[in-house]
């Protein structure tokens, strides 16, 4: 059996959450899955996770439920010509490269073939806006006397994470919605300039809600727009929802978590005195609203200017006019920072994982 040293590969026996694992700790986007001899059998790709959460896997599911069992692949020793080809006509991130017999030999990404060796897939966007707006009253005293998007995690201020984020992303461009405590952040954030990417404000004199905001554009944007509000924290690439969204034509793609709702009871079904079945502490899955959604651009036009108005509300009025509205499942860390306890968990996390890349 080949080792498995290389950070993209799994075994047959492998869970969804294992090819999460390899999906997130390489830098090449994909994982592979291979038999005994070292021969692959399968690739999974940061979608193929979302679509098998969607259709009612879970993480602990076989790897082999959500897999593509015939994926694309590459000889060893093939040009960088063909193999740019072969990723650019299928429209690919990654490819695996194996010998003759099937055997894996490693993954090549589309940054492996470019001149500056840099992930892309945010300059699809026109920008992202950060909702950080919000007076925090649940995390008070924390809030007191600063906007809770500066609150820090680990030294850095989760309003600093997000921006950093869609640095990463390679997003062109960052606006900040704000209100309470504006001050803070715009000193803080000034043009940009020290953050490697161009920074605007979206100022808000009264509350506008989670949408409102997006009606202060000087000119309206003619790229989808990533809104994420101000006091999420997650791993989740930016870039990964905008392909959803494009893959899926979407005019609203919602960011979604998976919540568990377990009852601490037996529940009965019965056909009147009769029980026809007892479930212990039965459980159900929900798909949750992360705060984070794509807009295509025709969408921020139909927000009402200079009036409160909600995510929410928007989202209905696109369904209502038959607007194509998505799900994207995070699997990725995901949080929000609406209370102690919330806030807690996010520094635990943090500081495990940069404790990891020490």
């Amino acid at each position: 059996m080949v080792p498995l040293t290389d950070q993209c590969a799994i075994t047959t026996e492998a869970k969804v959450r294992d090819a999460v694992r390899a999906l997130e700790t390489s830098p090449k986007r994909l994982a592979v899955v291979l038999d005994a001899e070292g021969r692959l059998v399968g690739a999974i790709t940061d979608g193929d996770v979302r679509r098998g959460i969607l259709a009612g896997y879970g993480l602990d599911s076989d790897v082999k439920e959500v897999m593509n069992q015939n994926p694309l692949t590459a000889r060893v020793g093939s040009s960088k010509q063909h193999l740019r080809d072969l990723l650019f006509n299928n429209r690919l991130e990654a490819i695996p490269l194996v010998s003759k017999g099937g055997r894996y030999s490693g993954v090549v990404h589309i940054y492996d073939l470019t001149d500056d060796g840099k992930i892309g897939g945010g300059e699809g966007y026109s920008c992202v806006v950060i909702m950080a707006g919000g007076e925090g009253r649940r995390l008070r005293p924390l809030t007191k006397d600063r906007p809770k998007p500066m609150i820090e995690i680990e030294g850095v201020p989760l309003l600093e994470r997000l921006v950093k984020a869609a640095v990463k992303a390679r997003v062109p461009k960052v606006y900040i919605a704000t209100n309470y405590l504006r001050e803070q952040i715009e000193s803080y954030f000034q043009n940009g300039e020290h953050f490697g990417i161009p920074i605007e404000y979206l100022r808000e004199d009264r509350k506008l809600g989670t949408a409102g905001a997006l009606a202060l554009f000087n000119q309206m944007p003619t790229a989808p727009v990533l809104v994420i509000n101000g006091d999420v924290l997650t791993t989740s690439d930016y870039s990964h929802i905008l392909r959803f969204h494009d893959e899926h034509s979407a005019a609203i793609t919602i960011g979604v978590i998976e919540h568990c709702v377990t009852i601490p009871y037996g529940v009965l079904d019965v056909q009147g005195p009769n029980v026809t079945s007892l479930f212990e502490k039965p459980s159900q899955k929900f798909l949750c609203n992360a705060g984070i959604y794509v807009l295509s651009s025709h969408v921020i036009e139909m927000i009402p200017k200079n009036k409160y108005y909600d995510m929410p509300s928007l989202i209905n009025l696109a369904l209502e006019q038959s607007s194509k509205v998505c799900a994207f499942p995070i699997h990725e860390f995901w949080t929000d920072i609406g209370n102690a306890d919330d806030l807690a968990r996010a520094r635990t996390h943090v500081a495990a994982m940069e404790k990891d890349y020490e």
